[in-house]
């Protein structure tokens, strides 16, 4: 870990922003940087020139910081989110896991996942891969950059799971998904039978875009 500014910061980065989340981010472009909570998918804007110095983690220490908590100034945090699970990290503490630098190949195509990508889960939710879950099951699991929810566990064999670059993950994450890759229907079909709730007015409480 070490403490850098703002413009040290690169999509793709993990770091603890002032309220002590940990998050990544997603853009840079422009003066801005862009940014979505690990805890609650919670989206977040710094201005470039903002002089803020951030504590940058590395994946293991966001996987720390989402269950353990932060390393420091615990007792800051007036809902502790890390008492959810009660400090144990639902898939290390039950599968088997792999060294965070280990790639899983997706069936079908020489795409690798490896943990730090980002990647279109179940429901059409831009995810980070935090674990190579199991690597002869080809799965992986991540955190949801909609809601926060963990693990967004993944089996490659499904046709579904696709990569996205960071700048996709944030247009996902803003402006909802841009095209139904895995259906031959409409989107707004497609996300009309993607939720188990499929009747038409249910269907705009469903979206997390505006």
């Amino acid at each position: 870990m070490s403490q850098v500014s703002i413009q040290n910061i690169s999509p793709g980065d993990f770091f603890e922003d002032t309220d002590l989340h940990p998050v990544v981010c997603l853009d840079s472009s422009g003066e801005d940087l862009f940014s979505v909570s690990l805890v609650d998918g919670s989206c977040r804007k710094h201005k470039s020139k903002d002089a803020i110095g951030l504590l940058k983690l590395s994946i293991a220490d966001a996987i720390a910081w989402k269950f353990s908590g932060p390393g420091s100034k615990k007792d800051l945090i007036s809902k502790p989110w890390w008492k959810r699970n009660k400090g144990v990290d639902p898939v290390a503490s039950h599968y088997p896991t792999f060294p965070v630098s280990a790639p899983v190949k997706k069936v079908g195509n020489d795409s690798e996942f490896r943990p730090g990508d980002f990647y279109e889960g179940s429901f059409f939710h831009p995810c980070v891969c935090l674990w190579v879950i199991d690597e002869q099951r080809h799965s992986i699991g991540g955190v949801s950059l909609v809601n926060g929810i963990y693990p967004k566990q993944e089996d490659l064999w499904a046709n579904y799971v696709r990569r996205l670059t960071p700048q996709e993950a944030w247009l996902w994450r803003t402006k909802g998904p841009q095209d139904s890759y895995w259906t031959d229907r409409p989107l707004e079909e497609a996300l009309s039978k993607a939720f188990v709730d499929t009747d038409d007015e249910a269907l705009p409480n469903r979206r997390w875009w505006k």
